[in-house]
Parts: structure tokens; C-alpha cells; sequence
């Protein structure tokens, strides 16, 4: 829509400047229906502005969705495997329960990333998943890995990934 919204904007302004040249014109000449594709042009940018803002109302409806469902998953993923305070601030930070409204940045990209860095330095299996960890933000194409890295994360942490506070704390400091 933005797209589109942009073309009937500069298409607006064309029309307006081929308007007022006619107006500004010591010898009057008629409007060829100037009058009517300006009206229309600007009834075209209502409906898409219109339409862009349903929209981000649907996007803000989705993220307090989700936003909730990650606050309940959370917490019962903290009840169920008996985390303590440092454990639930460092799953709050794997998966952020506040979703922002950027365009440039979504809570997929944040959240895969951060989910691929603590499964590869904390919650690592062993020496062959620990590692240099690069990752470029990049919209994906699909969800799947994004839920492949939630459910191996879950289930390392209910598999005892933090077993107790101090070694949660080597570990972090570990991955330093």
C-alpha cells in the first residue's frame, strides 16, 4: 500500500502544479478534466491511507496477542522447570515480550537471533554448538526455523539448561 500511496501522491502533486499553471494563465483554457483526476487521485490516497491504517491496527492487535502469549509462556516455562530471577530475565530477553511497530527491525529477526546466540553459547550441548556467532537481521521467508529454534530452546530449558543459579552465571560469563 505504501508503495502505491506514494504514486498517487506524486501523481497529486503533478496534477496540482498542471492546475495551477492552467489557473495562473493570462489566457484562460479549459481544465481537460484536470478538475476530475485530481478529485479522484485525492478519493484514491483516502482509501489507501485508510487502508494502511486498518492495517497497522490489525499489526498492533497481533503483537499484544502475541505479546501475551510469550508473557504466559514464560511464566509457565519459569513455574515448570523451577527457574529462579536470572534464569527468567535472560528467557525474557531470548524472547522479548514486547514487540515493537519497526519497520526496518521485527520481532522475528530479534527473536531468532537471540534464540541461535544462547543455543550456541549457553544452552550449547557440548563444545561443537559453542562458537563465533554473526548473524545479519534479515526478514525471513518463512517462520519455521524461527519455531525449530523455540521448541530446541524450550525443551533445553526444561531438560535442565540452568540447573542451578551458579552455573547459569559461569555459563553467561562463559559466553562473554
Amino acid at each position: 500500500f505504501q508503495n502505491q500511496l506514494v504514486n498517487r501522491s506524486l501523481q497529486f502533486r503533478a496534477v496540482q502544479r498542471r492546475l495551477l499553471t492552467k489557473f495562473k494563465d493570462k489566457t484562460p483554457s479549459p481544465l481537460t478534466n484536470f478538475d476530475n483526476l485530481l478529485d479522484g487521485t485525492y478519493k484514491q490516497i483516502i482509501q489507501l491511507t485508510e487502508a494502511i491504517d486498518h492495517n497497522m491496527q490489525g499489526m498492533e492487535e497481533d503483537a499484544c496477542q502475541l505479546s501475551c502469549v510469550l508473557n504466559l509462556l514464560i511464566e509457565l516455562l519459569c513455574i515448570q522447570a523451577g527457574l529462579e530471577a536470572p534464569q527468567k530475565e535472560l528467557i525474557l530477553a531470548t524472547l522479548p515480550p514486547v514487540i515493537y511497530h519497526d519497520m526496518d527491525q521485527g520481532w522475528e529477526e530479534v527473536a531468532d537471533n537471540s534464540l541461535t546466540f544462547i543455543l550456541r553459547t549457553i544452552l550449547a550441548k557440548g563444545n561443537r554448538d559453542t562458537g563465533v556467532f554473526s548473524q545479519t537481521l534479515t526478514m525471513p521467508s518463512d517462520t519455521n526455523k524461527l519455531k525449530k529454534h523455540i521448541s530446541v530452546f524450550i525443551d533445553r530449558v526444561m531438560k535442565g539448561g540452568f540447573t542451578s543459579h551458579s552455573e547459569f552465571k559461569n555459563k553467561l560469563q562463559d559466553s562473554k
